[in-house]
């Protein structure tokens, strides 16, 4: 066979088989983050990946739908997996990430059809991060999701003991009925709230990944957790936490993991007073962005924060 003819050959090799390249999964958010580096996750948090896959919309339907049975997450659900290993670490084993929903997400904007991939990074990375230095080796995670066979190029995130996340898109604190702090239902000074939270790193007592916690949870040690308030300029501080001395910030009153739920804290807390010139919330705001004049951070820059109302 001649030289050129082989080339012929391969090129035409390659176009045939780029369908099937493009139906390969690609995750490009991680945690509502755009990859490129830095990303970090914690034992037992509750991650989210979302993923692009260019299939018609008839059979991405395919992998939507199922729930776990009797709430315990499994670790293929939909015909969707997920797996984590550790990059530059050898002799440690892939993990399977129990899996507790996979929804639509329609990525309009890239022409593709894309899915959010809730999973639970197990505890079981724990000892090799705790273990690790700079002269074994500094841990980085692997990332990977498989639909229908189909495995995605992996993704790294880096390994961290705790990084605090509040749950939800937009999230608020609960007053103790459960309704959620808004204006009209505005935080008082000295009432017990309630925020949830992932990404503690906590273990729960079986330490079990994908259970959902029992309605008699017990307390968790959460001594170096602190709340930081923002009333002097809420919208826009220099570094969340900044306008509170670090000895004023507000410990939590409790911390235990949320029954039901897989993964997630009930991190409980005492309103502090309202600094004398605090802002009253403006009205007329709307369900989407409602006015706020505080903020909430979980004790470090990298970590969530939260805009709610708060009035005397």
């Amino acid at each position: 066979m001649s030289y050129p003819f082989r080339i012929c050959l391969s090129v035409v090799a390659f176009l045939v088989a780029q369908p099937c390249f493009a139906q390969r999964p690609v995750i490009f958010k991680l945690n509502s983050t755009p990859l490129g580096g830095g990303v970090q996750v914690v034992p037992g948090e509750v991650l989210d990946l979302f993923v692009r896959l260019e299939e018609t919309p008839e059979r991405f339907q395919s992998v939507l739908g199922q729930a776990p049975t009797d709430g315990v997450w499994t670790t293929t659900l939909s015909g969707v997996s997920v797996k984590a290993r550790f990059a530059r670490i050898a002799g440690q084993p892939a993990f399977d990430l129990p899996i507790g929903l996979v929804t639509g997400l329609p990525c309009r904007t890239l022409d593709c059809q894309g899915i959010i991939v809730r999973a639970q990074l197990p505890f079981e990375v724990k000892p090799v991060i705790d273990g690790a230095s700079f002269f074994t080796g500094l841990p980085f995670l692997l990332f990977s999701v498989t639909i229908d066979g189909e495995e995605s190029l992996p993704i790294e995130a880096v390994p961290a003991s705790s990084r605090p996340r509040l749950v939800g898109q937009f999230v608020a604190p609960l007053h103790p009925d459960g309704r959620t702090v808004q204006n009209g239902h505005a935080a008082k000074p000295g009432e017990i709230l309630t925020i949830l939270v992932t990404g503690l790193g906590l273990e729960s007592e079986d330490g079990r990944p994908g259970t959902p916690s029992p309605e008699t949870s017990r307390p968790l040690d959460a001594s170096g957790l602190r709340l930081a308030f923002d009333f002097s300029n809420p919208r826009l501080p220099l570094v969340p936490g900044s306008s509170m001395p670090l000895a004023d910030r507000v410990a939590p009153l409790s911390v235990r993991f949320r029954p039901g739920e897989v993964g997630v804290y009930e991190v409980k807390f005492q309103m502090p007073p309202l600094p004398e010139g605090t802002q009253p919330c403006l009205a007329g705001a709307n369900a989407i962005r409602p006015a706020e004049n505080v903020r909430l951070t979980l004790t470090s820059v990298y970590s969530d924060s939260v805009l709610f109302c708060a009035a005397p």
